[in-house]
């Protein structure tokens, strides 16, 4: 499986089409960082990319700010997937990852704010390597994740 992770500083920079791109790079999983669009103005060719599932996290507090990204092909799709690192944001849908990390030392205020900057998708798929797996990736775009260290 091939995975690549891309800092792009804004997804409506790709002028050949965000697929011509995908294509290019070969990759099973492409994660990006930094889309810096809101879902209002995601258009529908980035977010519906042809033999690409995709999930994303949006800022829902200012606009053309941080957002993450994960298209996995159609072969390396995830059996669960969530928006956030907190488990806040998507408690209801089926397929929820939950939470990830030792929240123990913040509040539910602090770890809604960081959620709410959309920096990160997690998503977790079977991969077979030495019988079947279990890969869980961390698409983020957060600088400073010390607060995970004492969960792992």
């Amino acid at each position: 499986m091939r995975i690549l992770t891309w800092n792009i500083n804004g997804i409506r920079t790709f002028k050949g089409g965000i697929k011509n791109a995908f294509d290019s790079l070969d990759a099973d999983i492409v994660c990006l960082q930094e889309t810096k669009v809101t879902r209002d103005l995601l258009d529908e060719r980035t977010a519906i990319v042809e033999g690409y599932n995709s999930y994303f996290s949006f800022s829902r507090g200012r606009s053309g700010y941080s957002g993450v990204a994960t298209y996995c092909k159609d072969s390396a799709s995830p059996f669960s997937a969530e928006e956030g690192l907190t488990g806040l944001l998507n408690t209801s849908h089926e397929g929820a990852v939950g939470s990830y990390g030792n929240q123990k030392e913040f509040s539910s205020e602090e770890l809604q704010l960081l959620d709410n900057e959309g920096r990160a998708v997690i998503t977790q798929h079977k991969v077979m390597y030495d019988g079947e797996k279990v890969l869980l990736l961390i698409n983020s775009a957060i600088t400073k994740i010390d607060w995970l260290s004492d969960g792992l």
